[in-house]
C-alpha cells in the first residue's frame, strides 16, 4: 500500500513545500542584498520549515526509506545549514 496519503506523508509533503517556497523567498532577498537581520530571520524560519519536514520523514519506516534514506538526509543537511 502507498504512503503517499497517509497523515505523515502529507504534513511532511506540507512543510517540504513551505520550506522550498522559503528557501526561494531568502534566495530572492540575498539577491536583493537584504539587511543581514531580514536574512537571518528568513534563513531561520527556512531551517524550521526543512527541520519539521526532517522529524515528519522520521516517523514511519516507509518515509525514512524514501531513495534509500537519502532524501532524509537531504532533508536534515538543508535544516542544519540554515539554522547556520
Amino acid at each position: 500500500m502507498s504512503t503517499d496519503f497517509h497523515k505523515e506523508a502529507l504534513t511532511m509533503n506540507r512543510e517540504l513545500c513551505l520550506a522550498q517556497g522559503q528557501y526561494l523567498f531568502f534566495k530572492k532577498a540575498s539577491e536583493a542584498k537584504m539587511a543581514p537581520n531580514v536574512l537571518s530571520k528568513i534563513a531561520a524560519q527556512t531551517a524550521i520549515y526543512f527541520d519539521n519536514a526532517h522529524k515528519e520523514n522520521q516517523v514511519s519506516q516507509a518515509l525514512r526509506g524514501i531513495g534509500q534514506g537519502k532524501f532524509a538526509n537531504v532533508l536534515g543537511y538543508h535544516a542544519r545549514y540554515f539554522k547556520a
